[in-house]
């Protein structure tokens, strides 16, 4: 009988090099001979999201939460619709606590801006669900109410007094009794829960720690999603990222310097859900990308001439445009000039608006700098003399991402080239 050899460290080092980060991480969970030689491995993710307690590597979604273990037929609010668990700490009496929310540890990034500190109970008043449960009561006394209308109201008023019980059990000092976890979901399957003895946060940070600390290279990151900006997101004090794409809404980019070198922006695509001048115009996270999109560009018109401005070399207005913009962006590098390779791209979702201000332009542009017309693309010189500005439209297919309801299917250009 033969038997396989066993792998060695160096064949161990290539099969984790070339393993799933999803794989990886649950294989160095289970073998503890290997966590050593994983962490050595320089580590590649095609697609990073943060979320609020979430946390997504490629297509595995894990999630922590506060979770409860009632008995058959009881439950408590917070707790009902929440398979994976609330996604904030529950005091004694089950009332969410953000008493540890301001608590920061080396590595966590506060996101939060204005909200920093803002506490108290989630959902309505106290007194609110007493005056449902006292109308819904009254209500059933004295109407003659059909079964589905009394079956709707006694729903309201289990839900009334389910949001109650928090507030009765402190008033009473009667703490529950049920047995409370921290649980960590993956792909909407439950892995793993363990006895509350710590905070949310710190489990947070202990599984971030797991999969992204102690390593000694950057890891590398397709693309990293930052969806829940206002929560302080847990990290360990050693995680760095080298990233090729960042989606998130305007924050401030400075506040990321622990995870992204800011030499890393000048390769980056970057998508902002938004465009807010007092958070975005001067950030070298903003002027430095590669490609900047700003996917909500229909209400960009009072924050245009901060836009005009931006010295990222392709701005990406992907959604349907004012007309004048362009025309607008046009005229002023008649005047003022714009680099070479400045490349504006604003969609449209019909053809007209972008024939329009072609003809815009022809209409109220000086002739004696008009260069070259082609029908759907002319070409102007700038102030310089030693640059031009052409502007030409183009059919595309959807931008990956873009929602249904909201496409362009034309694409107006602005590029700066050098003169003829």
């Amino acid at each position: 009988m033969s038997y396989s050899k066993p792998l060695g460290y160096d064949p161990t080092k290539v099969l984790l090099k070339y393993m799933e980060p999803n794989k990886r991480f649950q294989l160095a969970a289970r073998c503890p001979q290997i966590r050593a030689a994983e962490k050595l491995i320089p580590l590649k993710i095609e697609s990073l999201t943060f979320g609020e307690m979430s946390t997504t590597v490629n297509d595995t979604t894990y999630q922590l939460g506060v979770s409860k273990e009632f008995p058959p037929g009881e439950s408590m609010s917070h707790f009902d619709e929440s398979l994976t668990g609330t996604k904030f700490d529950i005091d004694e009496f089950g009332h969410p606590d953000y008493t540890t929310d301001d608590i920061l540890t080396p590595g966590d990034i506060d996101l939060r801006g204005h909200r920093r500190g803002e506490h108290g109970d989630t959902g309505f008043p106290h007194d609110f669900w007493k005056i449902i449960m006292k109308s819904s009561e009254r209500q059933q006394k004295e109407l003659n109410l059909s079964p589905e209308e009394l079956a709707k109201l006694e729903a309201e008023k289990a839900i009334a007094q389910s949001q109650l019980e928090p507030y009765n059990r402190r008033q009473n000092n009667v703490p529950l009794s049920v047995p409370t976890f921290i649980q960590l979901t993956i792909v909407g399957r439950v892995v793993e829960k363990v006895v509350y003895n710590k905070r949310l946060y710190q489990a947070a940070k202990c599984l971030h720690t797991v999969f992204f600390g102690g390593r000694p290279s950057k890891v590398q990151v397709g693309k990293l999603a930052l969806n829940s900006p206002g929560y302080v997101h847990r990290y360990p004090h050693d995680f760095k990222m080298e990233i090729k794409e960042l989606s998130c809404v305007p924050i401030n980019f400075s506040m990321l310097d622990s995870l992204i070198d800011p030499s890393n922006y000048p390769s980056v695509k970057l998508t902002l859900s938004g465009f807010r001048r007092y958070r975005n115009a001067d950030q070298p996270a903003i002027n430095q990308a590669e490609t900047l999109i700003i996917d909500n560009s229909d209400d960009l018109w009072p924050y245009f001439d901060d836009l005009r401005d931006l010295r990222a070399s392709h701005v990406v207005l992907p959604y349907d445009s004012h007309i004048t913009d362009p025309v607008n962006l046009a005229r002023h590098w008649l005047e003022n000039n714009k680099p070479i390779g400045t490349l504006y791209s604003f969609g449209f979702e019909k053809l007209e608006p972008a024939k329009k201000c072609l003809r815009d332009m022809r209409s109220t542009f000086p002739r004696a700098r008009l260069i070259r017309d082609q029908g759907r693309s002319i070409t102007y010189s700038l102030a310089d003399g030693d640059t031009h500005v052409r502007v030409f439209y183009e059919r595309v297919l959807p931008i990956p991402g873009q929602s249904e309801w909201k496409v362009s299917y034309w694409f107006l250009h602005l590029k700066v080239v050098e003169a003829y």
